[in-house]
């Protein structure tokens, strides 16, 4: 008799621990921008507002990235949700953008002591921009850019 209540007490808690991850999962729409905000704030990226659009998107707007060598700054990003995100990049879907990037501005700064004697190499930001895009495309299979601008400065 006490295994039987054993086996039941060890599915009983098998059964919350699914359901406990369950529920995370699909109510992650509503509690991600709590988790969000400072895991941007971390990685040095701001933003000025956050909208839900639905379950599988959200908007951000006033978005602004900045460190030592780059500035980015996009007027809205509208985006896949984390958990769509993940089910798409699982089962290989990409016809839709997973983001949306509208009124962009890209500044790349040299940090080399020799930029401060030459000017920006086009081939090296064309370079520097295709490595960006490189580590990106695991993430970000398809992506919109529009009325966006690339600049390359050197630093005095």
């Amino acid at each position: 008799m006490a295994r039987g209540k054993g086996k039941k007490r060890v599915l009983w808690a098998g059964a919350l621990f699914l359901a406990a991850i369950l529920l995370i999962w699909f109510s992650l729409p509503l509690w991600f921008p709590w988790v969000l905000e400072p895991a941007a704030r971390n990685q040095g990226v701001s933003y000025a507002a956050y909208q839900r659009k639905g379950y599988s998107r959200f908007e951000l707007r006033g978005l602004v990235f900045t460190n030592r060598t780059t500035d980015f700054q996009a007027e809205k990003i509208e985006a896949l949700g984390p958990t769509t995100w993940l089910l798409r990049s699982a089962l290989g879907r990409a016809a839709q953008p997973y983001a949306e990037v509208y009124n962009w501005r890209l500044v790349l700064t040299s940090s080399d002591e020799k930029s401060a004697t030459s000017p920006p190499s086009p081939v090296n930001t064309v370079q520097s921009v295709g490595a960006i895009l490189q580590k990106l495309h695991r993430w970000l299979p398809t992506a919109s850019l529009s009325n966006g601008t690339v600049q390359a400065q050197k630093r005095l």
